[in-house]
This record gives structure tokens, sequence and C-alpha cells, in this order.
């Protein structure tokens, strides 16, 4: 990024941080997290795969990170976001 905009890999790193208050990569982690926690709303099945595409190494990684970020693992997250199936629709 620093070299896209044609600055010194420090001065990004503090602008950043003075901008928006964090790290870039706190910020990034949570941009990715969020993106995740989307996923999960809109019932995605498969965890694992909604780590990979979140950048995450590995389910467990990401379940962590999860966790840490909202307060819960992403299963329990995805059930409280996700409403049951109607008995009667098919």
């Amino acid at each position: 990024l620093a070299r896209e905009a044609g600055v010194n890999t420090s001065y990004l790193a503090r602008r950043f941080r003075q901008v928006y208050g964090t790290t870039l990569g706190k910020y990034l982690r949570r941009v990715r997290l969020e993106n995740a926690a989307a996923e999960l709303a809109a019932g995605d099945p498969r965890l694992a795969e909604v780590a990979l595409r979140a950048g995450f190494s590995d389910q467990a990684h990401f379940t962590r990170e999860f966790k840490r970020a909202f307060g819960m693992p992403p299963g329990a997250y995805r059930r409280r976001a996700v409403p049951p199936a109607d008995p009667g629709e098919d």
C-alpha cells in the first residue's frame, strides 16, 4: 500500500493510525470479520469456507478472532442471525 501511495511504510502506518484510530492490520482484520459475519447471517453453512474466504488460514484461527471481536463463536452468531426455516415451506 505504501508503495502504491508513494510513501514510506512507517509514514503510512503512522498516518493511518492518526486518521482511523487503529493500525492497518487491526482495521483489515475487523473488515474481514465483518464480511464473514454478513456471510454467516445470510446462512452460509460451511464455517471453514467462510473462514477461508475471509482470509484466515484455518477455522480455528477464524473462530478465535471472531469470538474476540463479536463475543461469541461464529456458529452461535449464525444461529442467532438466521431465523429457523418455516416447517411449512418447501
